[in-house]
C-alpha cells in the first residue's frame, strides 16, 4: 500500500503556495492508496452475508479500480441473458434469419455493443489494510470514488454501513478507537436494481456503459484531524470583487464551544501567490459548524466559455497550542459566474448564450464504465469544441467529478441529471426518496463547479407534477447557482427555470425537424409565448450506414458483435463491396440534415439552444448510428470539424431563401443574417458573398454595407440578388457567405434548370407508365422502352428523403433507407447535376418515389440510382436502373416524373436526362432479366389483352 499526502482534486494546485503562508506543523490530511490486487468472490447464491464472508479469506483475485466483468468474471452472453435495457424488436430471439447468431460461440446481438462477460448480482471484494502509526484520533474514512451500484462495508467483523449512490463517492467512517496496524476491509457490491430508476437509464443500462459490477476511480483511506473543514461552497459575493464562502467545519472531539482560529487566502488565475483575505475565530458546535464570510481579492475575472478563469482559495482552521494543536487546511479552485435567464435565453453574467450541445450517454466501449482520469474527458470536450459545440448534456446520469473539473478548465457548459428515466415519478416511494437523496448528494459534491450550469431531474420523466415540482423547488432553495428543470422533455412544471422539449404549447408545435429545401423559415411562432429558455431536445437522430472498418478498433471490453452481424447480413445479400460507398453517401446526407436543422434554430430569434442526438454514435437501443463521429469519438471520414463549424459555431452566417431550384429567367434572392454568440459584439461587420458554379465561374458576388451584430442574437446583414439569365442550365451553384475578420463562413447548394420541357423522344423510344403486353412485345422485338410509372402505381415501399430516424429496431418507422447512392459517371445522369449522394435537388423526387427491390434479381443488375439500405434488413433497391429484356432495352425510374412537372424542376430535368440517354448510342445495358422477372421486380401483373 502506498501512503501519500492527500492529492489536490482541483484543477490547479494551491497547496504549495498556501504552505508558504500558513504553518506546516500539526495535523495533516494523509491518504493510503487502496488500488491494486484485492481478494474476490462472486456471490451467485446471495449467501455471503448469511455466511459472514467478511470473516473469511476470499479465494480469488481481482484488481481495483475496475469491474469484474472486464476481468473475465461472469457468464458469456446467451439467449437467456437477463439484460438491463429494453429490446423492442424480438426478431433476434425469434426469427429464423438470426438463428446462426443465437448459437453458443457465435452470439451476436444487434441491440448494442456486446460485453465479453455478463453478471447480475452480488460480488465481494476484500483486502488487508495497514493503518499507519500516528493516525490515532483522526477521522478516518474509506473513500470509493464510483461504485456500481450498492455497497456494504466491513472492517473485520464490524459492519460500517451501506451506501446507495450512483453519482458520488461511497464513503465509510472507520471506528475512532481503531488501533494502528493491519485490518481486513471487505466490500460487497451489488449491481441489481433495488430502486426502479428505469432499466433504460444510462446510469445502469446495458445499452451503453453496461450494468457493470465493481469500483472505479480513487480508492483510498483518508485521515483528517478531529477538527476539519469538510466542504466549502463558493459563489459571487454581494459586493464587487468578492467571493461568498460557506465553510462547513466538522468537530469529532466531542467538545462543544471550542474556539477555533480561522484564516482564508485567495488568489486569481495563474500562479500568483495567495493573498490573506480573512483572519478570525469561530465557535465550534459539537458536530458541525457552517461559517460564512465574504473574501475580497481585487480585480475579479469571470468564468465563461471564452475566459474560463479559475480562482484559488486556501483555508486554515486551528485549535489548541503545542502538542494539543489541531489544524486542517483546505484548498480549492472556483469560478465566478452568475447563471440566469433573460426571457428565452440563458445568460452568463448577463450575456446571452446559445447552447450548442450534444449528449453524453455513458458510452465508453474500452471499459464499459466512465473514466475517472482527466485525459479522456479532455479529449471528448476538445473534440466537441472542434465541432463548434460548447455544451454537454449527461443523459440520465451524472459524471464523475473529473468531468466537471475538465469542463471548468476548458470553459464547457454541463447539464447533469438525476440517474433516472422513468414514467411513474411520484408513484414509487422508495425510488422517489432515493432520488431526493441523490439530488442532495450531487449538489453537495459537484455544486461548486462553474461548468455545472444546468440540472434536470432525469430524462423524459412523466408522473406526478407535485413530486417533480418539489424536486425543482428543493434544488433551487438548496443551491441557486444554476438553472433547474423537472425533466428533460415531456413533463413541464411551473417551477422550471428552463425547458428542453421537442414540442411547445397545447398545439404541441414541433421545435425541431426539417421543412424542405427552402431556408426562409424558423420556429418563432412556436416559442413566441415562452417565458423561460427553450432548448431543443435530442435534435437530429439522422442515421448513417455502419462503418465496418470500425470493427478492428474495438480492442477493449465491449465488442462490436452488432457490427459483425450487420456486416454478415450485408455479405449474405451480396452488397458487402458497397459498404464503404453506402457509408459515405449516407454520411453526406446525414451531415446535410444536421446542417439544416442546426441552422433553423440559429435562425430563430430568442431560441435558447439545442442538444444533438448526437455528435457521435449511440451504440445501444438497437444500434443508433446517428453521429458524424463513431462511438469512440473518431471521424467517419465524410465531414471534417472545420466543415461542421461552418454551420455550428459561436458565429454562423445564415442565408434565407425560398427555394433551391431556380430557372435562368429568375433572379436569385436571399437575406443574409448572422447568429452571433461570441465574447463581444461584431461592430461594423461586412458580409461578403459569392455565387459560383462548380467549375468556379462567378455568377454573382458582393460586399454588404457595414452592419452591427450584437452578441447574443441573430442579426440581419442585408439582402443579396444575382440574375441567372446568362447561365447555361442545368448547372449546380454554391452560395458562400463569409464575415471578414472572423473565421465565420458558410455555404449552400443551389441548382438552375431549364423551365421549358424538351421534346419527347421519337419513335425509337417508347415511354410508358406500365409494362403492358404491347410494351413487352416491343421489348421482345428489340425496342427501347422507358418505364416512368405514376406515383402510387408500383407496389412497393414509399421512400423518404430524410434518412432513418434512430434505427428501425427501436422505432418501427416507415422510412427504411439512408439516402441515395448515385452513379455519377453513368450517362443517364449526364444532364442532371448531382453528387454521388442525396442533396436537396432530390428532395421532391425521393418523396414521390417507391423503391424497386432488386434483391432477387441477377447480381449484374446494378442500380444507376440506388437506395442506401437499412443495415438491419439490407436490400438492393433502386430508383433508376436499366436492363435487357428479350432483345430490347429497358430503363426504369420509380420516382414520379409525370405529374405537375411545371412546378417540379428537378423532376422535369431528370426526365429530360433519362430520355436523352435512352435515345442515344450509349444506352447499352448489360444485365439481362426475363419478362416474368421484370414483372416480378416491378410488381405489375400482366395486362389482359
Amino acid at each position: 500500500m502506498l501512503m501519500k499526502k492527500h492529492r489536490n482534486r482541483s484543477i490547479f494546485s494551491a497547496l504549495g503556495i498556501l504552505s508558504l503562508l500558513l504553518p506546516l506543523e500539526g495535523w495533516a490530511r494523509d491518504t493510503v492508496d487502496l488500488a491494486g490486487e484485492w481478494r474476490f468472490q462472486l456471490d451467485r447464491g446471495d449467501v455471503g452475508g448469511e455466511e459472514k464472508w467478511f470473516t473469511s479469506r476470499l479465494p480469488e483475485k481481482i484488481r481495483l479500480p475496475g469491474s469484474l466483468q472486464a476481468q473475465g468474471y461472469g457468464d458469456e452472453p446467451s439467449v437467456a441473458t437477463k439484460w438491463i435495457g429494453s429490446i423492442k424488436d424480438r426478431a433476434w430471439f425469434e426469427s429464423p434469419e438470426y438463428e446462426k447468431f443465437r448459437q453458443p460461440g457465435n452470439i451476436k446481438i444487434p441491440c448494442w455493443l456486446q460485453p465479453e462477460k455478463h453478471y447480475l448480482g452480488a460480488a465481494w471484494y476484500q483486502r488487508d489494510i495497514v493503518l499507519p502509526e500516528g493516525w490515532e484520533g483522526h477521522h478516518v474514512t474509506v473513500s470509493l470514488e464510483r461504485c456500481h451500484w450498492f455497497t456494504d462495508a466491513w472492517l473485520g467483523d464490524v459492519h460500517l454501513g451501506s451506501r446507495e449512490s450512483l453519482s458520488v463517492p461511497h464513503e465509510y467512517v472507520l471506528p475512532r478507537d481503531l488501533a494502528p496496524g493491519k485490518h481486513t476491509l471487505t466490500i460487497r457490491v451489488d449491481n441489481r436494481i433495488r430502486f426502479n430508476v428505469g432499466h433504460d437509464a444510462h446510469s445502469i443500462s446495458d445499452h451503453t456503459q453496461t450494468n457493470w459490477n465493481g469500483i472505479i476511480g480513487d480508492l483510498e483511506l483518508i485521515a483528517r484531524p478531529p477538527i476539519w473543514i469538510e466542504s466549502v461552497r463558493t459563489s459571487p459575493g454581494k459586493k464587487p470583487d468578492t467571493v461568498r464562502v460557506a465553510a462547513t467545519i466538522r468537530n469529532a472531539t466531542g467538545k462543544r464551544g471550542e474556539i477555533a482560529g480561522f484564516q482564508a487566502s485567495v488568489g486569481g488565475p495563474g500562479g500568483a501567490a495567495l493573498k490573506p483575505a480573512l483572519e478570525t475565530s469561530v465557535m465550534l458546535k459539537e458536530e458541525s459548524t457552517v461559517f460564512e464570510f465574504d473574501a475580497f481579492f481585487g480585480k475579479a475575472k469571470g468564468w465563461d466559455e471564452f475566459q474560463p478563469n479559475l480562482h484559488r482559495l486556501g483555508l486554515l482552521v486551528t485549535t489548541g497550542e503545542g502538542k494539543d494543536r489541531i489544524e486542517d487546511r483546505y484548498h480549492a479552485t472556483f469560478g465566478l459566474r452568475e447563471v440566469a435567464s433573460n426571457g428565452r435565453r440563458v445568460t452568463i453574467d448577463g450575456r446571452p448564450i446559445f447552447l450548442r450541445g450534444t449528449l453524453e450517454c455513458c458510452i465508453f466501449p474500452d471499459t464499459g464504465y466512465p473514466p475517472t482520469d482527466p485525459e479522456p474527458w479532455r479529449r471528448i470536450m476538445e473534440i466537441c469544441r472542434e465541432h463548434g459545440l460548447n455544451h454537454l448534456r449527461f443523459h440520465s446520469w451524472c459524471p464523475p467529478e473529473v468531468a466537471f473539473r475538465v469542463a471548468d478548465e476548458l470553459g464547457f457548459y454541463i447539464q447533469a441529471e438525476l440517474p433516472t428515466w422513468a414514467y411513474n415519478m411520484g408513484e414509487d416511494q422508495p425510488r422517489d426518496e432515493f432520488l431526493k437523496r441523490e439530488l442532495d448528494r450531487i449538489l453537495d459534491t459537484y455544486g461548486n463547479h462553474p461548468s455545472f450550469i444546468l440540472m434536470s431531474m432525469g430524462n423524459e420523466l412523466r408522473g406526478d407534477d407535485a413530486y417533480l415540482t418539489s424536486l425543482v423547488d428543493h434544488a433551487v432553495e438548496k443551491d441557486p447557482r444554476r438553472l433547474y428543470a423537472c425533466t428533460t422533455h415531456h413533463h413541464r412544471s411551473a417551477s422550471d427555470q428552463f425547458r428542453i422539449t421537442m414540442r411547445i404549447g397545447e398545439k404541441r408545435i414541433k421545435i425541431r425537424g426539417l421543412r424542405g429545401p427552402g431556408t426562409d423559415w424558423d420556429f418563432s411562432e412556436a416559442i413566441v409565448d415562452e417565458k423561460i429558455p427553450v432548448i431543443a431536445h435530442e435534435i437530429g437522430q439522422f442515421c448513417a450506414f455502419p462503418d465496418f472498418e470500425e470493427i478492428k478498433r474495438y480492442q477493449g471490453f465491449l465488442k462490436p458483435k452488432n457490427f459483425e452481424l450487420f456486416r454478415d447480413r450485408l455479405d449474405q445479400r451480396g452488397m458487402l463491396p458497397q459498404a464503404r460507398d453506402f457509408l459515405m453517401a449516407s454520411g453526406k446526407l446525414q451531415a446535410l440534415c444536421y446542417k439544416e436543422e442546426i441552422e433553423s434554430m440559429l435562425r430563430t430569434p430568442g431560441f435558447g439552444g439545442f442538444q444533438l442526438l448526437d455528435l457521435h454514435d449511440f451504440p445501444g437501443q438497437g444500434t443508433a448510428l446517428v453521429g458524424v463521429l463513431n462511438a469512440r469519438w473518431e471521424s467517419k471520414g465524410y465531414i471534417t470539424p472545420e466543415e461542421y463549424r461552418r454551420f455550428c459555431a459561436e458565429t454562423v452566417p445564415l442565408a434565407r431563401f425560398a427555394k433551391r431550384a431556380w430557372t435562368p429567367g429568375e433572379t436569385f434572392k436571399a437575406r443574409l443574417d448572422v447568429a452571433h454568440f461570441g465574447a463581444k459584439d461584431l461592430d461594423a461587420c461586412h458580409a461578403e458573398w459569392t455565387l459560383a458554379t462548380g467549375d468556379g465561374r462567378t455568377v454573382g458576388k458582393g460586399r454588404l454595407p457595414a452592419a452591427d451584430a450584437s452578441t447574443g442574437r441573430v442579426s440581419t446583414l442585408g439582402e443579396i440578388s444575382a440574375p441567372l439569365g446568362e447561365l447555361a442550365a442545368p448547372t449546380a451553384l454554391r452560395l458562400t457567405v463569409s464575415i471578414p475578420g472572423t473565421e465565420a463562413v458558410n455555404d449552400w447548394n443551389l441548382w438552375v434548370y431549364p423551365e421549358v420541357p424538351s421534346d419527347e423522344p421519337g419513335d425509337e423510344v417508347t415511354v410508358v407508365k406500365q409494362l403492358d403486353e404491347a410494351t413487352m412485345a416491343k421489348l421482345e422485338a428489340g425496342g427501347r422502352v422507358v418505364l416512368l410509372p405514376d406515383f402510387g402505381t408500383l407496389d412497393g415501399r414509399k421512400e423518404d428523403w430524410q434518412p432513418i430516424f434512430w434505427n428501425t429496431q427501436w422505432f418501427r418507422t416507415p422510412n427504411r433507407s439512408l439516402g441515395l447512392l448515385c452513379d455519377v459517371d453513368h450517362p443517364a445522369l449526364a444532364a442532371f447535376p448531382t453528387a454521388f449522394h442525396s442533396d436537396w435537388q432530390w428532395h421532391d423526387l425521393v418523396n414521390r418515389s417507391v423503391a424497386v427491390d432488386l434483391t432477387g434479381a441477377p447480381v449484374e443488375l446494378q442500380p444507376i440510382v440506388q437506395v442506401v439500405p437499412d443495415w438491419n434488413d439490407p436490400r438492393r433497391e433502386a430508383l433508376v436502373f436499366e436492363c435487357r429484356v428479350g432483345k430490347g432495352r429497358l430503363l426504369v425510374c420509380s420516382a414520379d416524373l409525370n405529374a405537375d412537372l411545371a412546378g417540379r424542376l428537378p423532376a422535369l430535368q431528370l426526365r429530360r436526362s433519362l430520355l436523352d440517354y435512352a435515345a442515344g448510342d450509349q444506352f447499352e445495358p448489360t444485365a439481362k432479366v426475363t419478362v416474368d422477372g421484370i414483372r416480378e421486380l416491378l410488381r405489375q401483373p400482366p395486362t389482359e389483352p
